[in-house]
């Protein structure tokens, strides 16, 4: 291994240690479960119309999945 190499785990951010995205995801979560309300559809109908889970979509909604 090159020792000038960055590790992959160093290119990783975690940006939930970013208060303003952190909140941003959260914001981004909860228009996304009031536009699916509003389409009066359920989490497993907008998760199978747009190609994810329906857990994958509950933790976008919460803003913990981004």
């Amino acid at each position: 291994m090159n020792p000038s190499a960055t590790p992959l785990t160093e290119l990783r951010i975690n940006t939930y240690e970013d208060p303003f995205l952190q909140h941003q995801y959260v914001c981004l979560g909860h228009k996304i479960a009031i536009i699916r309300v509003s389409l009066n559809m359920s989490q497993q109908e907008l998760a199978r119309h747009i190609g994810i889970s329906r857990s994958y979509l509950s933790k976008l909604e919460c803003g913990t999945g981004i």
